[in-house]
Parts: C-alpha cells; sequence; structure tokens
C-alpha cells in the first residue's frame, strides 16, 4: 500500500506515495456531476485522528502519538504489517511508526541526502516484502535493512543530471519502480523515464514516460497500469506513456499524491491539500482544509493516511 506538494514548495520539495493497482474509469460527463456534489458536502466534516507529532510544532524527537515531532513530513508508505513509514524531509530522516504509534528514527545518516537546501531530504519512500525498505530523495535512492542502509543509487554518478522523482514497491512486492528526471540544459532536453530496483540492483533499460522532467510520486502496484504526478497533474501511466486524466471532475486541480485501491476503482488524489475520491465517475470531496502533503491507503482500505508539512503531523481519516 502506499507521493505534489513538492511543485509548489520549489526546490526543497521535489516529489512524494500507496496501494496502487489498475483502473480504467473514464471522466465523468459535466451533466452528472451535480449529482455527485451532493453526496461531496457529506464528506467534509470527516474528523481527522493524529497518529503522530504536534501540530504546528516542528522539531525532532521520537516517542508515542503526539510526543512525537516532525520537520516537514512528506512521502508515507502502509508496509504490509501496518507499520507506517514517513519521510521527514527537513531533518533528512526516515521514521518509522509502529501500530502503537511509537516513533521510532531509521539508522540513515542525514548525509547521504545531502543538502535540504538543494532538495536534498528523503521525499519518498516504499518497502519489499522482504522488509528492504527504499528511500528517495532528489539526488538518490537508498536502500535500508537490518538497520543500515547498504546501497546507495547517486543520480548524478548512475543518472546523469537531473534528479529522483519517485519510489514505489512494484506490484507484487518483489521489486521497486522509480522515476528519473533527466535534464540537459545546454542542449534543452528534457525527460522523465520509468526504472526498476530488483534484487538490489538496477536493471538497466530505462523506459520514457513524458517529455517532461517534472514527473514525481509514483503509485505502481499494478502490473500494467501506474499512476503519477506531472505538472501538478494526475497521469496514467501504461505502455504508450503518461496521459492526463480526470481533467474534467479535477480542472483547477494541484495534485500533490495519489493512491489508489487494489481492484482500480478507487483513486485516491490530494488537491491543493484536500483529499478527494474519484470513483463511479464521481469526485467526492474526503476532507478539506487539512494540508494534507502524501496519502497512503490503508492495507484494509478502510483508512487513508495522510502526512502534513505544513502542520508537522501524521493523521488518518476513515474512509466513507
Amino acid at each position: 500500500m502506499k507521493k505534489a506538494l513538492y511543485l509548489l514548495m520549489g526546490a526543497v520539495l521535489v516529489s512524494v506515495y500507496s496501494c496502487k493497482r489498475d483502473d480504467q474509469l473514464k471522466p465523468v460527463p459535466d451533466t452528472e456531476m451535480a449529482a455527485s456534489k451532493a453526496q461531496e458536502s457529506l464528506a467534509i466534516n470527516a474528523v481527522p485522528l493524529l497518529i503522530a507529532g504536534k501540530k504546528n510544532t516542528p522539531g525532532f524527537t521520537n516517542g508515542t502519538g503526539g510526543a512525537a515531532r516532525f520537520n516537514t513530513p512528506s512521502g508515507i508508505f502502509v508496509d504490509g504489517d501496518g507499520v507506517l513509514y514517513v519521510c521527514d524531509f527537513s531533518n533528512s530522516a526516515v521514521r518509522k511508526i509502529s501500530t502503537q504509534n511509537k516513533v521510532t528514527t531509521l539508522n540513515i545518516d542525514p548525509d547521504l541526502f545531502g543538502s535540504v537546501e538543494v532538495s536534498g531530504g528523503p521525499q519518498n519512500v516504499a518497502v519489499l516484502n522482504n522488509g528492504v525498505v527504499g528511500v528517495q530523495s532528489s539526488n538518490n535512492i537508498l536502500l535500508y535493512q537490518n538497520g543500515a542502509v547498504f546501497k546507495n543509487f547517486d543520480h548524478f554518478t548512475d543518472f546523469s543530471y537531473g534528479n529522483f522523482g519517485g519510489i514505489d514497491e512494484g506490484y507484487d512486492g518483489t521489486f521497486f519502480n522509480f522515476i528519473t528526471n533527466y535534464v540537459d540544459l545546454p542542449n534543452e532536453v528534457y525527460n522523465s523515464k520509468l526504472g526498476v530496483i530488483k534484487n538490489n540492483a538496477y536493471l538497466g533499460g530505462l523506459t520514457v514516460i513524458s517529455n517532461d522532467s517534472n514527473a514525481n510520486n509514483l503509485e505502481a502496484n499494478s502490473a500494467t497500469t501506474k499512476y503519477v504526478v506531472i505538472n501538478a497533474r494526475l497521469n496514467k501511466l501504461t505502455s504508450a506513456g503518461a496521459t492526463v486524466v480526470y481533467s474534467n471532475l479535477i480542472p483547477s486541480a494541484t495534485v500533490y499524491d495519489v493512491a489508489v485501491s487494489k481492484a482500480g476503482t478507487e483513486i485516491y488524489v490530494i488537491d491543493s491539500g484536500n483529499i478527494k475520491r474519484i470513483k463511479n465517475n464521481a469526485i467526492l470531496t474526503i476532507i478539506s482544509g487539512v494540508k494534507a502533503s502524501s496519502i497512503a491507503l490503508a492495507n484494509s482500505e478502510r483508512y487513508i493516511y495522510y502526512t502534513s508539512a505544513d502542520e508537522q503531523t501524521v493523521s488518518r481519516i476513515a474512509l466513507p
């Protein structure tokens, strides 16, 4: 289960993640939108439950629930046993939240991410079935297991100029999909590519998905269809490349992140900090005003977990 506020925060946050599956829905005609509006107002009063952190109180403290502190929490991932992983961007740390809401910090040297001032903090995180944690920053992708980082893919060394834009577990949980954004300023060449890390190694053979270098927040748990945010618009990714979808349902959207149900019938997006659902060719606002940054769908699909970089918190809401 599982990342663009980052577009709005400029170079500081270039990207942010979780359960992904295929979706074949088509945009709803404008004549059908009125019926969904009545539903929309019913969900506005959803009440968030604080998981960890204290509202508007940044810091760097391990602890349980409200005793913990974060500084710009961004990407979030739900592991198979219900444990949460959160990218704590401005602390250059990855935090782990137990099912009892106890927050700990993974043993990762902050210097590995580089300078936060140039987008060096962790932005997205994913976990494989074997427990390997993949952490993506703009500069690199780190693999972590058994209390230590054991692999570092450096963007400049391995993929030349540009940055990483997202990471997610593959559809069967045995490999990572990732996005790399390529920039060649002298020749004015830009693109985004999809790659695979399996058995702790880059498999090679990047696939171009867009002639734009702003792809991020990959939702990749389907073998055939994935979702990605490009220039704050929701894109569906197939073998033919990335295509903007649901533009009439979210015509003026600024999409931060996306999560999709296992069946592919429900798509959740963060639109300008508000969490919305696309289902049965209609859009429903689940909750507004929470300044959400990244979302992850619970394994049961009964809850959405989300981070708020503005409010320094990790929270949960029950789904209607």
